[in-house]
């Protein structure tokens, strides 16, 4: 798994936009424009193609490689259910609640 610097740096912004003191948008603002309050998933979907956890793997074909495939499926399923955790933890994680931490 890489690290997104996307990710990052598209946060980075927001959170500049919201602390911008001469023209101040806060995150609540940001949102308002959107309709909708921010999580770090959207942010994420919206800047990348890939997801966040990707296993590359080849797909063997023959019988006498049975164990490399089977092998090959429990790590797919095993990332695939990694993917709906970090998923699941990156929709409960707000834009404010990243920059009220990085106020603190």
């Amino acid at each position: 798994m890489s690290a997104s610097t996307k990710l990052s740096t598209a946060v980075k912004a927001l959170c500049f936009l919201a602390e911008d003191k001469n023209s101040a948008r806060t995150s609540a603002e940001i949102s308002d424009k959107i309709g909708k309050n921010i999580h770090l998933q959207e942010i994420y979907c919206s800047i990348e193609d890939r997801k966040a956890f990707h296993l590359d793997v080849q797909k063997y074909s023959g019988h006498h490689l049975s164990i490399p495939i089977q092998i090959n499926n429990f790590f797919l399923d095993l990332f695939a259910e990694v993917q709906v955790d970090i998923e699941d933890k990156m929709t409960k994680i707000s834009l404010q609640s990243i920059i009220d931490k990085l106020e603190k």
